[in-house]
This record gives C-alpha cells, sequence and structure tokens, in this order.
C-alpha cells in the first residue's frame, strides 16, 4: 500500500534536477530469529512463486536471508521516509550469503507483484542507485531477525587509476581472495574474533537498527596497503552514531590520530 503522506529526501543534481535520495540501502546480514517469522518468510517467498520444497536446502536459506534484508531495510526505512535501495551489481555481493543473481530473481518477483515500485531511476553522475518504494505493510512489527555471520570479512581492492584530468577515478576493484591464499588466512582469524563479538554484543541505533558485522578493506593489491575496519553504520550522521548503545550503554567516538601523542607519551611512561 503506497504511502503518499510522507516527503522524500531531495537532492539537486547538475544533470537531472531534482533527485530523491533513499534512506536505507537493503543490508546483507539477516535471517529469520523465530519459528514464525521464518514461516511468514516462506509465505512471501510462495506468494512471489518460488517453489521452497523443491529447492536444496542451501538455495532456501539463500532466499530466507534475501527476504530478510529486503524485510529489515524496509523496517528501518519506515523510520525515515520508506525509501530504500537495493544494490544489484555483482561484485556488491561477492564472498557473501547469496549472489547478486539470486538477489535480482526476488527483487524482480517483488517488482511483479507490485510490493515494491521504482520512485527514481539511477544516476552516474550522482553516484546513486535506483529508489524504491515499498507496501508498508509488508513488515509487521512482529517479525524477529537475527544476523547470520556470513561473508567476507578480509577485502583488498586493486589500484586505482586517475585520468589526465585527475580529478576521476576509476579501478579500486575487489580481487578474488584466492590470489592471496597463505596470507590472508591470520587476517580473516582476527575479523572473525572481532565480528562474533560483535554477533553477540550489536550495536544499536535508536530507530531499531542493529550492526553485527565489519570488514577489513586493503588497497592497491597489496595487504599492506589501507587495511581499515569498516561497518555499514559509518554512513550514519554522527548524532545517529553518538546517539547509538551497546548493551545498553552509550558509546563515544575516539579520534585515535589526535591520541597518538598521549599513548607514545604513555608508552614512555610520561603519563
Amino acid at each position: 500500500m503506497k504511502d503518499e503522506t510522507k516527503t522524500p529526501k531531495i537532492k539537486e543534481s547538475k544533470f537531472y534536477g531534482e533527485l530523491c535520495k533513499a534512506d536505507i540501502v537493503v543490508p546483507k546480514a539477516f535471517k529469520p530469529k523465530d519459528e514464525y517469522t521464518n514461516g511468514y518468510v516462506d509465505g512471501l517467498l510462495e506468494e512471489l512463486g518460488f517453489r521452497l520444497k523443491e529447492m536444496r536446502k542451501t538455495s532456501r536459506d539463500k532466499h530466507h536471508y534475501i527476504i530478510s534484508d529486503f524485510l529489515i531495510g524496509c523496517r528501518w526505512a519506515q523510520t525515515k521516509n520508506g525509501l530504500i535501495s537495493w544494490v544489484g551489481r555483482s561484485e556488491f555481493y561477492s564472498g557473501g550469503a547469496y549472489g547478486a543473481d539470486t538477489m535480482r530473481k526476488v527483487k524482480d518477483a517483488l517488482e511483479s507483484k507490485g510490493l515494491i515500485w521504482m520512485v527514481q531511476k539511477s544516476s552516474r553522475f550522482d553516484k546513486l542507485a535506483r529508489v524504491y518504494s515499498y507496501d508498508s505493510e509488508l513488515a509487521p512489527d512482529w517479525l524477529e531477525f537475527t544476523h547470520h555471520g556470513l561473508g567476507e570479512c578480509v577485502e583488498v581492492r586493486s589500484a586505482k587509476d586517475t585520468w589526465d584530468t585527475g580529478k576521476t577515478e576509476t579501478g579500486g576493484k575487489r580481487i578474488p581472495r584466492k590470489k592471496f591464499l597463505g596470507q590472508i588466512e591470520p587476517l580473516e582469524a582476527q575479523m572473525k574474533t572481532i565480528n562474533n563479538c560483535l554477533l553477540k554484543n550489536p550495536l544499536q541505533f535508536w530507530d531499531g537498527r542493529e550492526f553485527a558485522w565489519s570488514r577489513r578493506i586493503f588497497n592497491n593489491g597489496r595487504l599492506d596497503h589501507g587495511g581499515r575496519i569498516y561497518g555499514p553504520w559509518q554512513t550514519a550522521p554522527e548524532e545517529e552514531r553518538l546517539a547509538s548503545t551497546i548493551n545498553g550503554f552509550d558509546v563515544c567516538e575516539i579520534d585515535l590520530k589526535a591520541s597518538y601523542p598521549s599513548i607514545i607519551n604513555a608508552a614512555l611512561g610520561n603519563v
């Protein structure tokens, strides 16, 4: 059911005029938490035309993950303007719980049933994906989801090439994990330890969003360039991040670079 009362975010474009901007990017992290939610997800998939009884368990699980991610995205967007983007690039799903092809089939089925509809085309110039709205009754409050903890936690990207103008960058694509076998495993073990802790103690936002997954990204095709840890919460405004909690405790943000002099002094005994 379309909600005509919500006012979408607007972004001004030099090429297309005013563009709607999605509130939420559909995540890649969730699965049904209980049998009631599992039954609801099964029913929705059956309504979309997917014959779950004929699928292998691994395939059923992938479809459950996709619908769970979609419903979580809808729930999160309901606290804002009700607009979502759903990334379709194959690279975005590399090493994840499901692939882009399966995700697109589910999204196309939702569109064909009129449960989601496009409100804004993608814009290459403005780096905006397609924006969708959805049936506001799709994600009732009683549904319960949890993090499945699947997906690559260490990513290596290629070097970026700069055009003669010095303004446009291309490249920086994900490099397959197999090219770093023998070196990447210890780094993955470290990140799995961090993510297992996050799974037990997720970062909770004021609007109900929960984050329990992060990854480490290396650059220039090397495991000694970059290596920062990134989480989906980093795209949220600072005021929202600072209003979040872990196990009910408030969080804070620390500027590590600004802390280096204090750390060095402490290491030298000059506290």
